[in-house]
């Protein structure tokens, strides 16, 4: 039996995920006032996910730099509360070369390749975590899920759009953000069907 100690993977507290959140999250929460649809919910995953669950936010150096670059007013206290509750899963993430060098290859376009390896830091840092990446970004997560006809690995980690109300990510949040089948990049919908 494997120990997720010793491949470099901490166990995460019982009842708490450890969740890669993406900067476009942390951008999109506005101010704590702002109307625009897209800021309130982004706000309200933010504070559901420090007030009423155990979650953690994994911040790797890259991913500390991206938010230092990209956060709301918002979403730099949101993130200082979640220091102060101790709930900021700090670590380095290892770059994955061959994982990288496949999506290099599969990549139709330049310009999607480039935008699939600018977000592997949220990729590499959802295997080295609980493998559940949050993120606004549906072009780059349907980059990745055409990926996964290709490179397996991706399939297994779990993409989350915080707007999107058909995915229940406030529900699934308070539930304990299980990775279900339906939030796999290498999900589609004919799975279902067999």
């Amino acid at each position: 039996m494997l120990n997720p100690e010793r491949e470099g993977r901490r166990v995460s507290k019982k009842g708490s995920k450890r969740l890669v959140i993406d900067t476009s999250v942390a951008r999109s929460s506005g101010r704590g006032d702002a109307e625009d649809v897209t800021s309130q919910r982004c706000r309200k995953f933010l504070l559901t996910t420090k007030d009423e669950t155990k979650h953690q936010v994994v911040m790797s150096d890259a991913l500390e730099q991206e938010w230092g670059k990209n956060q709301s007013r918002f979403a730099s206290l949101w993130l200082i509360a979640m220091e102060n509750k101790r709930r900021v899963h700090h670590t380095e993430i290892p770059t994955q070369g061959r994982l990288r060098h496949q999506v290099e290859r599969v990549a139709e376009k330049k310009a999607d390749c480039d935008a699939m390896l600018k977000d592997m830091l949220l990729i590499e840092a959802a295997f080295h975590t609980d493998r559940i990446v949050v993120s606004l970004d549906e072009t780059v997560r349907n980059l990745f899920h055409q990926a996964t006809e290709k490179i397996s690995a991706l399939t297994k980690i779990a993409w989350v759009n915080p707007c999107i109300v058909e995915e229940t990510p406030i529900e699934w949040l308070q539930n304990g953000a299980e990775i279900e089948r339906e939030r796999l990049l290498g999900y589609r919908r004919e799975d279902s069907a067999n």
